[in-house]
């Protein structure tokens, strides 16, 4: 490992109650409170609660966030899916107007139900995310016949316990600093009744977790789907190049990686300046964000990978807004997700590309040989 890699180890806080730990108990108390919906819930994870009690750390994160954000990204209350129109002027000028409002309201005590609908938005924006990554799981088993899953930073996510398509004939490894990986073994015993799960502690920084996975029984031969939900963004961009380079030795074509990232916008927006400030309160600063999707594109694209969807999670606006804010407003935050494929000609994942459906006008399969 190179030098700055170590160094960028070293310096990280690590630990399940700081640090990119903590964020895990962020997730999870969003998910905690999707389940408490009980018939509405869309998850219905009822390990959630487990790790996050009331009034922990987990639901402390929450409310912070919540309070940080709610005089800059709020909804009208006819539409709680959208952002309030009197805010898109604001995200568009980001250097003159957003510098401006916030300096107007960041000392601004947020109403009551400025913060409720704050929180409401971030539990929306969260489970949406896990809705989706639900479904790009089954896809690749049902429908691509992946028979591996590797989960890297896993945190607290119980799929592997709540997913029915993850059941005995799927071989899941879930990777994650080993106090995360003692911590969630420890609190749901029910694991260790399931041979196919496997939890791979690893010291980031000091061990390399492409070996570990290797030495755990990962087949590189076979089919495999790479998760990396919530990660790339707390990560250097070395460590990015370096997590993708051997995802992609890993894998045979027609395995999928599915993934998350934000463009810089969402780190350097003014608006966006008091979730930043929070995150790094909780030693869990965002450091990553390319300037635009082609750049994340091209990261995949170097690395044999050819891109099946890349799409804004959170966005409602339609496709001729999306293309010119995509191409020409980058600075505007913006969420997105992703899934690829490996392989480096058409008929490796013709039938892959062919079962999914493009919600994005200017994302197309591009296959490459």
């Amino acid at each position: 490992m190179s030098n700055d890699l170590t160094f960028i180890h070293e310096k990280r806080k690590w630990g399940v109650e700081f640090g990119v730990g903590a964020t895990a108990l962020w997730i999870a108390s969003m998910r905690k409170a999707d389940y408490k919906l009980g018939v509405n819930s869309r998850l219905n994870d009822h390990f959630a609660q487990r790790f996050v009690p009331d009034n922990g750390i987990g639901e402390q994160i929450e409310k912070e966030i919540a309070e940080s954000m709610a005089n800059f990204f709020f909804t009208p209350d006819s539409n709680p899916n959208l952002v309030h129109p009197k805010l898109k002027k604001v995200f568009i000028f980001n250097n003159s107007l957003g510098q401006k409002y916030l300096k107007k309201w960041k000392d601004v005590t947020p109403t009551p139900k400025k913060l409720a609908n704050s929180l409401a938005l971030q539990r929306l924006a969260v489970i949406n995310r896990s809705v989706h990554y639900d479904e790009e799981i089954r896809k690749a088993i049902v429908d691509e016949g992946i028979t591996q899953m590797v989960t890297l930073a896993s945190g607290l996510d119980c799929r592997c316990l709540r997913l029915a398509c993850l059941d005995e004939t799927i071989e899941h490894y879930l990777i994650d600093q080993p106090d995360m990986v003692d911590h969630v073994k420890r609190v749901v015993p029910e694991l260790e009744q399931k041979p196919s799960i496997h939890y791979i502690g690893v010291k980031f920084g000091e061990e390399k977790w492409w070996d570990m996975l290797e030495a755990s029984g990962f087949d590189r031969n076979k089919k495999s789907l790479f998760l990396m939900e919530g990660l790339v963004m707390y990560l250097q961009e070395s460590e990015i190049d370096e997590n993708l380079e051997n995802i992609s030795s890993l894998m045979c074509n027609g395995s999928i990686i599915s993934g998350d990232y934000t463009l810089e916008g969402f780190i350097s927006h003014p608006l966006m300046s008091g979730l930043m400030d929070t995150l790094e309160r909780w030693k869990c600063k965002w450091t990553y964000g390319p300037t635009s999707y082609h750049k994340w594109q091209e990261k995949l694209h170097k690395e044999n990978f050819t891109i099946l969807e890349d799409k804004d999670l959170l966005n409602s606006a339609g496709r001729l807004l999306t293309w010119i804010r995509d191409n020409y407003m980058p600075w505007i935050p913006n969420y997105r997700v992703y899934t690829a494929c490996k392989g480096g000609s058409v008929g490796d994942f013709n039938d892959a590309v062919n079962k999914r459906r493009f919600t994005n006008a200017k994302v197309k399969p591009l296959v490459h040989t």
